[in-house]
């Protein structure tokens, strides 16, 4: 299993390890940030899920423009500047109390997250061959789920900080900034990065083709469904565990970094999988088995019980995502990689962040069971879709 990573060359490992940190910073905003800004920040409940819109809405409006910028300029700059602005956005997040500011940060974080999602698919995907593709989008995927498992994992930090004398308050403080200081010592690794020249002159970049086109009508289509079911819940779990169970960050954010470890875990097993039953029926097959534990989420009594079938539900969906970056990146031309990246971005980020808001204001109703029935029969629609549309596609390329 582990062979298939032997073949990965050095500058896609440099890629992938050297935004590890901002990864890392993500992956403790993502798991806290709900929580920090209602029962920390003591911020309306809704105003989480209005941030999470605001930043991903950011992402879909920037997304397409950054990815054809970068087909035409070069991918690696706009990694830098995705690296830099993440850790300004979590610098904000820690200073700052007032409103617009902390939608500013939400704004400087969707414009990194679509400088990152329009270069670094394209850029890992020109450093891959046929043959060892998914094994990189595979690594990729390992690297980014194990830095955000541990940025949940360090708000168990937040208890020995306030045994120091800090409050609730000022231990945020010190781990956001910390990470966001690591993140901004992390851009000198990628400074390293090497990038084939762009001959805009014989070739079209971020002009799609038709046949592009038509491929992305199809993957946009099937993906549209579940970026709106994730939507309504991903981002709230620290939120809804508060609600449901009455538990803390410092309870529930250590068991959504054990979601994100087991992810991690799981993207060992793609290369695998992919030989074995093909990329399509191996993300068909975990996609389904995850919209089971989707469904059984809120059905548990207990924290424990709900948490666990959670975590089988995280594994499961996402371990289907370094898959689907290998295929549609390898069915894809360079010159027009960037470009797609940015569209298929668009398309589940605009979903996704609409979602949020509507599933903070159900969970602050009481009606906390129902965003996961409505996401999982989202999740049903967009299996079926993807299979029917892609079934043959390994076939004819």
């Amino acid at each position: 299993m582990l062979k298939d990573f032997g073949m990965i060359p050095s500058q896609a490992k440099l890629l992938v390890f050297g935004t590890v940190f901002s990864q890392l910073g993500i992956g403790l905003v993502l798991t806290d940030l709900a929580y920090y800004l209602t029962s920390i920040r003591e911020l309306p409940a809704t105003f989480a899920g209005l941030i999470f819109t605001v930043e991903g809405l950011t992402s879909v409006a920037l997304s397409l423009p950054l990815g054809v910028l970068s087909d035409r300029y070069g991918r690696k700059i706009f990694v830098l500047a995705g690296n830099m602005l993440i850790g300004f956005s979590i610098v904000l997040f820690a200073l700052f109390k007032n409103e617009l500011v902390i939608v500013l940060a939400g704004a400087l974080g969707g414009v990194s997250e679509a400088a990152f999602t329009s270069s670094t698919g394209a850029l890992l995907a020109q450093y891959s061959s046929t043959e060892n593709r998914t094994a990189i989008f595979s690594l990729a995927a390992l690297a980014g789920n194990l830095a955000w498992g541990a940025g949940g994992f360090l708000l168990y930090l937040v208890q020995p900080l306030e045994n120091l004398g800090l409050n609730p308050l000022q231990s945020h403080f010190m781990l956001y900034i910390a990470l966001a200081a690591c993140t901004f010592l992390s851009t000198v690794l990628l400074v390293k990065l090497n990038e084939s020249k762009r001959e805009s002159h014989t070739v079209k970049y971020g002009i799609l083709s038709s046949r592009t086109r038509r491929l992305l009508l199809k993957y946009i289509g099937a993906n549209i469904f579940v970026a709106f079911g994730a939507g309504l819940v991903v981002p709230l779990m620290s939120q809804w565990f508060a609600y449901k169970y009455g538990v803390p960050d410092s309870v529930s954010g250590p068991v959504l970094g054990i979601s994100n470890v087991l992810i991690a875990a799981a993207s060992l097993t793609a290369p695998a999988a992919a030989k074995r039953l093909g990329i399509v029926r191996s993300i068909v097959i975990t996609q389904a088995a995850s919209t089971i534990f989707m469904f059984a989420t809120p059905l548990p009594s207990s924290f424990t019980l709900s948490g666990t079938i959670y975590v089988v539900r995280a594994f499961l969906m996402n371990v289907s995502n370094p898959l689907s970056s290998s295929l549609i990146m390898g069915m894809v031309p360079d010159e027009e990689r960037g470009a797609a990246s940015g569209i298929s971005a668009t398309f589940w980020r605009m979903p996704n962040s609409i979602s949020t808001y509507p599933g903070s204001a159900l969970m602050r109703a009481g009606f906390l069971n129902m965003p996961f029935y409505i996401a999982s029969a989202l999740y049903i629609v967009s299996i079926a879709l993807f299979w029917l549309w892609f079934k043959n596609s390994e076939t004819r390329n």
